[in-house]
């Protein structure tokens, strides 16, 4: 009965995510109003974190090659199916960490969206958060990977999403070339976490910050600034219950 109930939950999330991302009139287009800006001619994008696919459908339209890293199976089954004859996307049904070898998936069969690899205290913090129940249902075992084993393997990406809920410090760790552009989530109840994601960019290359708040894909500021600059206005005046996108940009050598 368990077995069954899970089934429905994980039917009903991803109709849930669908409407969240698919559905919203005007959602894509924005998005490819934004990375148009921001993406070469031809570029090599990786998405990790890429749940069902709508980052890795824009990059596609604009022409891009893409590799869509995501440990959840329901999540890897819609990928498959909507991308899998596509040769210029590659599906890699990992996690992405500090090490590799595997670890723990805590999955939301309801909300795929907030299933992580995060541990019991940022679990709890959401629940607290959330205007909706959230629960995680079960755990499975996943094959992990790092970042650098990807650029290894696919080349550097000039542009790579990090939205792994609360585990974007952990890839990083994972990280020695610098990214010519990034983006990762952050969640401003989870400073601290963000500010040592901005020290360990800092600490692989030269880069200069930006950001945009939820999902509105516009940039923050018309000037990019520094880290130091980034996590003084994140520590100052963002609200408890803010989140959105962090963009560090590779700075050209001197």
């Amino acid at each position: 009965m368990k077995h069954l109930t899970n089934i429905l939950r994980h039917q009903l999330g991803l109709l849930i995510s669908l409407a969240m991302y698919y559905w919203q009139p005007g959602k894509l287009k924005q998005l490819r109003r934004f990375f148009r800006t921001h993406l070469p001619p031809n570029a090599l994008c990786f998405d990790l974190g890429a749940h069902l696919g709508n980052r890795t459908k824009v990059w596609r339209q604009l022409g891009a090659t893409v590799v869509a890293i995501e440990p959840q199976a329901i999540c890897l089954k819609y990928l498959k199916r909507r991308f899998g004859d596509d040769p210029e996307v590659t599906i890699c049904p990992v996690a992405v960490s500090s090490r590799a070898g595997t670890t723990t998936l805590y999955v939301s069969a309801l909300t795929p969206t907030v299933t992580t690899l995060a541990g019991a205290e940022w679990q709890e913090q959401m629940q607290k958060l959330s205007p909706f129940e959230l629960t995680w249902d079960y755990a499975v075992e996943v094959e992990t990977v790092t970042l650098e084993h990807l650029i290894e393997t696919y080349g550097i990406p000039d542009f790579c999403k990090i939205d792994v809920e609360d585990f974007e410090l952990e890839v990083l760790m994972g990280l020695k070339t610098p990214i010519p552009m990034m983006s990762f989530e952050y969640l401003s109840a989870r400073i601290d976490k963000t500010l040592k994601c901005i020290e360990r960019l800092e600490a692989v290359g030269n880069y200069e910050f930006n950001w945009s708040l939820g999902e509105t894909h516009q940039m923050m500021r018309e000037e990019w600034i520094s880290g130091e600059a980034l996590g003084r206005h994140l520590t100052l005046s963002a609200p408890q219950a803010t989140s959105g996108d962090i963009y560090a940009r590779r700075l050209p050598h001197v």
